[in-house]
């Protein structure tokens, strides 16, 4: 199994179950807790996953990611373009 498909795994099931633990994570998605723990560590440096601390173990959450804003102008015009260029 890749690296990747572990990756997104773990952030998958962050995000349908937030607030486990490392622990939690590794027994749903049967993934090696060490494996785990070394892919949520860049998870929380990307501001994709959020840690904190409920009685003395730490917790995952996943992030909420905005998503960018659509240039609606910029898809008429392109669209428009095409459909000019379809009538030759």
């Amino acid at each position: 199994m890749t690296n990747q498909s572990q990756f997104d795994r773990v952030l998958a099931h962050i995000t349908e179950h937030p607030d486990l633990s490392s622990k939690d994570i590794s027994s749903a998605t049967r993934i090696a807790p060490c494996v785990v723990f070394s892919l949520l560590t860049p998870m929380v440096r990307k501001n994709l996953v959020s840690r904190h601390k409920v009685g003395g173990i730490y917790r995952y959450r996943a992030v909420k990611q905005e998503a960018e804003p659509v240039n609606l102008n910029a898809m008429f015009n392109s669209l428009l373009r095409s459909a000019r260029e379809g009538r030759v």
